[in-house]
């Protein structure tokens, strides 16, 4: 099992849809320990989230659209020279070589609930170890 910085959602001033800003920063912190990693306020705006004081009350959780993209997170990591991998998991072998990949190192993950590919019951995690 890996030992990642834990990076919580809710300790910031924006906790709606800030998961994936959480799981990337953990990421970051992971790999990069010895290196500064970018405040939440910059990390979120890179990957997207452009919040103000008066947005702090709404409930982003349920607005479509809202929220880290699969692609902002690529983006971001590609834009910074982070080796990474991004796959969409619909098959058996792709579940065994994420298994074979978090022998090495935690993986951020999108789950969702419900249909669609993805939206407003989607949430970012980070996998630190797992089982078939």
């Amino acid at each position: 099992m890996h030992r990642v910085p834990f990076v919580s959602q809710y300790d910031t001033v924006f906790p709606q849809g800030t998961c994936g800003v959480a799981a990337t920063m953990m990421l970051l912190k992971f790999h990069y320990r010895r290196k500064p990693v970018p405040s939440h306020r910059d990390l979120r705006t890179a990957l997207g989230i452009h919040l103000t004081p008066a947005d702090k009350n709404h409930h982003y959780d349920r607005t479509p659209g809202f929220g880290v993209s699969a692609e902002a997170v690529t983006t971001y990591l590609k834009a910074h020279g982070v080796r990474h991998r991004a796959s969409y998991l619909k098959s058996r072998r792709q579940l065994r070589i994420l298994l074979r990949r978090l022998r090495h190192a935690p993986v951020m993950v999108a789950v969702r609930y419900g249909k669609g590919r993805w939206g407003p019951d989607g949430h970012w995690i980070v996998l630190i170890d797992a089982t078939a």
